[in-house]
């Protein structure tokens, strides 16, 4: 990996480097969360996934008219992704804890970046029968896999940050 750097003796200490220096993170910041913002809205939005859904999951979306590739269907998780840049951090993910019906978003998240293991209960036992798939009565909870969003993204982010910070060390150093 390529790197370069600027050495700063105290003695030659510029104080109006260091406030270009504070331009100059907050710059790449306000880029980085933009562009895991998008890859993330896009990974939701495509349901490219390492990791497919089961037989269930995918008949539980067609019953619902839904698409079976999808991760998501609903726009809530797409609206409660969102990104914010403070002076010197920058959060981007679910920041809108509820839905619209009142859904955990954030649980939701979880679930899905860490899978998750649901009793089953005598009402959600009913509900399937009701819809002609009966589950097994050896069948004492619900496996769901992870099918992660966010670390594949933040993963990916790394290969970005030269390019950004380049770009932007490059706008303050032409300035000068």
């Amino acid at each position: 990996m390529a790197g370069w750097g600027v050495k700063v003796r105290k003695a030659s200490f510029n104080p109006a480097f260091e406030s270009d220096m504070r331009v100059v993170q907050q710059l790449v910041l306000e880029d980085l969360a933009e562009i895991a913002y998008v890859a993330l809205q896009d990974q939701i939005k495509s349901g490219d996934t390492a990791f497919p859904l089961s037989e269930m999951t995918k008949w539980l979306k067609q019953k619902d008219g839904d698409d079976p590739r999808a991760r998501v269907e609903s726009g809530d998780f797409l609206r409660a992704l969102d990104k914010r840049v403070e002076e010197g951090k920058a959060t981007v993910g679910i920041l809108i804890p509820r839905g619209s019906k009142g859904q955990d978003m954030e649980m939701l998240a979880r679930v899905m970046e860490g899978g998750a293991t649901v009793p089953v209960t005598e009402r959600m036992r009913k509900w399937f029968a009701a819809q002609g798939k009966p589950l097994k009565r050896t069948t004492v909870a619900l496996k769901i896999p992870p099918r992660p969003i966010f670390d594949p993204v933040m993963g990916e982010m790394e290969k970005h940050i030269d390019s950004v910070v380049g770009k932007h060390m490059d706008e303050i150093l032409g300035s000068i």
